[in-house]
């Protein structure tokens, strides 16, 4: 349908005026801070006005972008419970003021304020699409008219593709279309809180959205206690713990890495969770919790960091590493496992709803919910735009959250081996085999010859976190699985 000529794309880099500026204000700007300089030269060529060789492209954008969460009140951004958006749109605004008072003289000559950058980084982030297939961290250009193509997460009319010969940009319409039908795209699969930052808009029909968590030592330490299994039931212990009860050591800081062996650094390099590109100022990378998937980065990770040697993971690739099966000796193998549903219970803990003080304006037993929804937005007592799609976002990552835990602790804990579980239930072991081993105490044998052909059936109701399963009551059916929010409230 477009045929975009490479000459005609829009890019911050290389802008000899943009380095410039940058350079006079003392500012370097690291490679995933990309939108910062492009918005700079989308600023700089609106000053030029009809001197501009973009001038017609740049009257046609929006004067306003108020649904970027660069425009958001502190208190809609606290309401996302988003600390990684949070942080994001923070660090921009810092960078557009220090680039405003470093480069005062620079700028000012040219007519440019704050606002004014502000807008083109708003306007920048708007309006950039990646052609499919594209690495959605690179830089990317402004695309003339081809960005006028709406987001379509189901199955768009086109589709976005870069000419690896020429450089063009290139529209295809992937479906017969009618005159006068919408050319849709689908923008990637960046997951809500990076498509709210770019775009400000959410996409509720995406079916492959995730909640997003930073992979970095606090949340590491975290999910490890977290993860820890409680004691079935306590008791008075003289001497030393039983081996069963004494915690497990923590695995070593991943940012520090003076404390991570050579060949725990090579495997989370080859997962992108360590190296050059991790580091230096920049945000950590983002684990993805699906409803009905596990990041498998994040299991390769903690079997790597759980792991004493290297011999431990012989022979083991890094899809092994990645797998949901158990790949490892079955004690380090649980702890991997304990680790990751930790990690599944802080993301979906951090969107939880949470008390205000007083000071803050909430009052005793109010929530955050309570001051944006009550109608404290606004004067009118109605909610401001931004504030209903920060509402609708937390609602959609909460339903994420809850989800993700669930399926992790249903694939991670639950399907436990057959032989370990029943251990797990007589807490006798071999001492509480009969000398004919025909019977085990307290166990009935004709539950457990059906359970040896159906062994998920002990796990339909599901165990408390950290709790060992027990077996269903006898003459009972094993219950439906609990709420979901059962789990949040835990």
């Amino acid at each position: 349908l477009i045929r975009l000529p490479a000459a005609l794309a829009l890019s911050g880099d290389g802008d000899a005026e943009v380095d410039d500026i940058l350079s006079a204000a003392g500012i370097t700007l690291r490679a995933d801070q990309w939108l910062v300089r492009l918005g700079l030269r989308l600023a700089l060529e609106s000053a030029k006005e009809g001197d501009s060789d973009w001038a017609p492209y740049v009257r046609s954008l929006p004067g306003a972008f108020n649904c970027n969460p660069i425009y958001y009140k502190d208190t809609d951004l606290r309401f996302l419970k988003s600390t990684w958006l949070a942080e994001r749109v923070f660090e921009r605004r810092d960078i557009v003021d220090a680039l405003v008072d470093a480069g005062a003289d620079k700028l000012s000559g040219r007519g440019i304020t704050a606002a004014d950058v502000r807008w083109g980084c708003a306007a920048a982030t708007s309006r950039t699409i990646p052609p499919s297939g594209a690495d959605l961290s690179a830089a990317l250009p402004l695309l003339p008219l081809v960005d006028l193509a709406n987001h379509e997460s189901g199955q768009p009319s086109c589709e976005l593709r870069a000419d690896a010969e020429t450089g063009d940009v290139v529209l295809v319409a992937c479906v017969d279309m009618a005159a006068g039908a919408a050319a849709t795209v689908n923008y990637g699969a960046m997951g809500a809180a990076e498509r709210l930052l770019r775009y400000g808009f959410l996409d509720e029909e995406d079916d492959a959205d995730f909640v997003a968590a930073p992979f970095d030592g606090a949340s590491l330490d975290v999910a490890h206690a977290l993860g820890e299994p409680k004691p079935v039931a306590s008791g008075i212990h003289l001497g030393a713990l039983p081996e069963d009860l004494i915690p497990a050591l923590p695995p070593p800081r991943i940012d520090e890495p003076g404390e991570l062996a050579p060949f725990q650094v090579e495997v989370l390099t080859a997962l992108g969770l360590l190296g050059p590109a991790v580091g230096g100022g920049a945000p950590p990378p983002l684990l993805r919790f699906h409803g009905d998937a596990i990041d498998g980065r994040l299991l390769a990770a903690l079997r790597v960091l759980y792991a004493s040697g290297e011999d431990e993971l012989e022979g083991l690739s890094l899809e092994d590493l990645q797998s949901t099966d158990r790949v490892l000796d079955e004690t380090l193998e649980e702890q991997v496992r304990q680790t990751a549903v930790g990690w599944a219970m802080l993301v979906s803990g951090s969107l939880a709803d949470s008390a205000l003080t007083a000071g803050y304006g909430g009052g005793v037993g109010r929530t955050d919910s309570h001051m944006v929804i009550g109608g404290r937005a606004t004067a009118t007592g109605a909610m401001s735009t931004n504030a209903r799609i920060a509402a609708r976002f937390r609602q959609s990552q909460m339903r994420l959250g809850v989800a993700a835990l669930r399926h992790a602790k249903s694939t991670l804990l639950y399907a436990m081996p057959l032989e370990s579980v029943f251990t797990s239930w007589t807490q006798e072991g071999e001492e509480g085999l009969d000398e004919d081993e025909d019977s085990i105490p307290g166990v009935d044998m004709k539950e457990l010859a059906m359970l040896e052909n159906d062994p998920l059936a002990a796990f339909v109701s599901g165990p408390d976190m950290g709790m060992d399963p027990m077996p269903p009551k006898r003459g009972r059916t094993p219950s439906a699985p609990a709420d979901p929010l059962s789990d949040l409230n835990e």
